[in-house]
């Protein structure tokens, strides 16, 4: 019991340091499952109040704490809204059937043209989500930026019309 405990001490100070990066939800739930099997009145405060520091983001983008019966599938979910409307808002994307690439362009940025989505632009993405509180990382950027979810187009059609 002494070693589950040590366990959990290790983890919450870690997760409360910063030593992870997006393993924190995960790391953070599994402490709430164990925490409640272990006599947690026994362990410090600080590691109750661990868990009410991880919060989410609401539809508007803003972090908000998220409620305690949020499953881990209700909090990654809502991130990855936050994510797609956050990038649907500032980017416009789309999928070139001709060139099989992802192209971007800013919007609200007049004579912006459409340029290839690289790896420095999906980083940009990331950071910039991030700075606005967004729960992502760039591997949710790159999912969703490489998916079926952005709407294809054929230059030719484009020309025709």
């Amino acid at each position: 019991m002494n070693a589950i405990k040590n366990l959990i001490e290790k983890l919450c100070d870690l997760v409360m340091h910063g030593r992870f990066s997006d393993e924190t939800e995960v790391i953070a739930n599994a402490v709430s499952e164990v925490m409640s099997v272990v006599a947690t009145e026994e362990l410090p405060e600080k590691h109750s109040t661990m868990m009410q520091e991880v919060s989410g983001v609401n539809n508007a983008g803003n972090v908000v704490p998220l409620a305690a019966t949020d499953t881990p599938l209700q909090k990654a979910t809502r991130a990855m809204m936050a994510m797609e409307q956050f990038l649907g808002e500032q980017y416009d994307l789309r999928f070139n059937k001709l060139t099989s690439e992802t192209e971007f362009r800013k919007r609200n940025l007049s004579g912006a043209c459409f340029q290839p989505v690289g790896q420095r632009e999906l980083n940009s993405f990331c950071i910039e989500a991030r700075k606005q509180g967004i729960d992502c990382w760039d591997r949710d950027v790159s999912r969703y930026v490489f998916s079926d979810s952005i709407p294809e187009y054929h230059p030719f059609s484009l020309y025709m019309d």
